[in-house]
């Protein structure tokens, strides 16, 4: 799905970094930076493309530093859904062994992935066999992550989220103005400490919509290693493919 709407535009300040700009009804200005190289701000419908400039090179040192660091990290796992190729779940490689029956099934058996799909399948019935897997174990996973996680914020006055699962090409997770809670499935692929920290995350956006010095400030009082886990999610990436 495209994420370009009439508004948005590709912008090349004097600084040389070129972004674009996708408007919608959020309230705050947003840069993010992405393995490909690409440069996006996200910016609230009424912002001038002043203020948006003035944000990016407020930013630039950060940006610059991402990019650098994209450049230096190996390229994206690029997965194949052949047999014996490792495939992730919470962290751990689990070669993939393919087999043909009557219903299409996965399952991790033996420190394998296993799975089974009919005689005549392709890639793709390989692939949504194993996502439609992924979404299964994602749903109870994150639902007991978030109870965990949760009880950090017992002294704060904040209710506790509906929480949705999807795939997301931008973002490991978000929150609603409603309060809802959104986690992208690739998150499952990785450690536990990892999926904690992204809704430990979200959870502080619910008290603190932007990044501000509170914001992290509730980060450290929630998760102290969140630094660390951060790092672990950029690496795993890289580590385990996506869909």
């Amino acid at each position: 799905m495209s994420l370009l709407t009439p508004t948005d535009k590709v912008v090349e300040p004097s600084n040389q970094l070129s972004y674009r700009v996708i408007r919608s009804s959020r309230k705050t200005l947003a840069v993010y930076v992405y393995p490909s190289g690409e440069i996006v701000v996200r910016s609230p419908k009424q912002c001038s493309d002043f203020e948006i400039r003035r944000h990016v090179q407020s930013r630039e040192r950060w940006i610059t530093k991402t990019l650098t660091a994209f450049l230096e990290m190996p390229g994206q796992l690029n997965l194949s859904y052949e047999t014996g190729e490792a495939h992730a779940y919470l962290g751990e490689l689990y070669p993939l062994l393919l087999a043909t029956g009557k219903t299409r099934q996965a399952a991790i058996k033996e420190d394998k992935f296993q799975v089974c799909v009919r005689p005549g399948d392709e890639t793709a019935h390989i692939k949504t066999t194993l996502v439609n897997w992924y979404r299964q174990q994602a749903t109870a996973v994150f639902s007991r992550r978030l109870d965990f996680c949760y009880k950090a914020f017992s002294h704060v006055d904040v209710k506790k989220p509906k929480l949705k699962c999807r795939l997301m090409k931008a973002r490991w997770g978000s929150c609603s103005s409603e309060g809802d809670v959104t986690l992208n499935l690739e998150l499952i692929k990785h450690p536990i400490h990892v999926i904690d920290y992204v809704i430990t995350h979200e959870l502080c956006h619910l008290i603190e919509f932007n990044h501000s010095a509170r914001f992290y400030e509730l980060m450290v009082q929630a998760i102290p290693t969140w630094k660390q886990s951060k790092a672990d999610l950029e690496k795993g990436v890289f580590l385990y493919g996506s869909f």
